[in-house]
């Protein structure tokens, strides 16, 4: 073991903080508002000793600092950041432990409470073995349960789902010759457009269809009634044309744009985002497009793709390799990064974890803040 090493062990060792974890909990998840110059001159304080990770004209950042806390007899770090604005207004942001909770300060006579000034007082004096050892020092005491990365979901997913590598290039194959043949239809009437939505909620949810027709105790469905079973349902007027076989009549509906603000041709809905559309043609396009937002319906989406290739339906979509890698598992998905969309792998580091992920993970890298330099310093 080198020397190096063997005082990363130490400070690991003997290190002593002086907050415990459960009680930094219990402080930083209930958000403070304060007015205090005196809480924002001891930000000024700790932050003069670092450039900031990101700074423009309204404010400046550091991202992040390292507070060592005392958790089950052990010590580890949890990451601080904090905001300088230039109204002379600070945030200090603990996001390890709550995304919500941490402080704003304001100008102000109020005097720093005692438990920031401890917390302060712990990251200042842990800075200086930070910057002596840095990654080294943070890679044994940063808890992976907080540390940031990706991981492709194959090592995540149910396998027996994925798509398989052949499926894929042939699909991606059997797109590029669809487009080869260039179709085109210039204008199409509500049951067209309706027609070919059909072919795509067949080829997508053949059981269901087979499930609603049982409880319908019908033998067939109409494709306008898929398109009401699936569909956003806020489709602005289409579905109320008098014609449905009427070309001019549809045209002349989608060029008034009176459905804007509507979702007509979102034809699969997702509660969260976008679902899968299916946009008619018209007199910029002579092709339907098809496009998927949700990731949950991307094994969905690419059935229709075969379906309408089948079918020679004029149709393009976008993306198409980046959704077949995504179904092939070939994807990164984020791990433990917050996100509205994206997928995410909450990962604890517990053993059954450690065991199935952690050699599949690639892991940020964990941030630093650089020091000044003695003639910033001294500027």
């Amino acid at each position: 073991m080198s020397s190096h090493q063997e005082k990363i062990n130490a400070i690991r060792q003997t290190f002593s903080p002086k907050i415990k974890f459960g009680d930094l909990k219990k402080i930083v998840t209930n958000h403070l508002e304060i007015e205090s110059d005196a809480f924002y001159e001891l930000t000024e304080a700790l932050t003069s000793g670092q450039n900031p990770s990101f700074k423009d004209d309204y404010e400046s950042k550091w991202a992040c600092y390292y507070l060592p806390v005392e958790d089950d007899g052990e010590c580890i770090c949890t990451a601080v950041s904090i905001f300088l604005s230039y109204k002379k207004i600070c945030y200090v942001t603990f996001d390890n432990i709550s995304r919500y909770g941490g402080a704003a300060v304001d100008k102000g006579a109020d005097e720093v409470p005692e438990d920031y000034a401890l917390i302060f007082d712990e990251i200042s004096r842990f800075v200086p073995f930070v910057n002596e050892y840095g990654d080294a020092l943070l890679q044994k005491l940063y808890p992976y349960r907080w540390r940031m990365g990706r991981v492709r979901r194959k090592f995540v997913c149910d396998t027996s789902r994925l798509m398989s590598e052949e499926a894929g290039e042939r699909l991606v194959s059997a797109y590029e010759k669809h487009l080869e043949k260039n179709l085109s239809v210039s204008e199409i009437s509500l049951n067209d457009y309706l027609k070919t939505a059909e072919f795509c909620y067949r080829a997508a949810f053949p059981e269901d269809i087979s499930r609603l027709l049982q409880q319908m105790r019908v033998t067939e469905v109409s494709a306008e009634r898929l398109h009401k079973q699936w569909a956003d349902g806020r489709h602005g007027g289409m579905l109320f044309l008098k014609d449905p076989d009427s070309k001019k009549e549809y045209m002349d509906w989608l060029l008034s744009r009176e459905w804007e603000g509507a979702h007509p041709f979102e034809i699969v809905y997702s509660g969260n985002v976008h679902g899968i559309s299916l946009d008619p043609p018209n007199k910029e396009e002579s092709q339907y497009r098809l496009s998927v937002i949700d990731p949950f319906y991307n094994d969905d989406f690419l059935k229709m793709v075969a379906a309408l290739i089948e079918k020679e339906v004029p149709f393009r979509t976008f993306s198409l390799q980046n959704i077949v890698e995504y179904c092939r598992g070939e994807s990164y998905m984020n791990v433990n990064r917050p996100s509205m969309r994206d997928e995410i792998l909450s990962y604890r580091h517990s053993e059954e974890e450690e065991e199935k992920y952690f050699s599949h993970i690639e892991w940020d890298k964990i941030q630093l803040l650089e020091p000044c330099s003695p003639s910033q310093d001294e500027a």
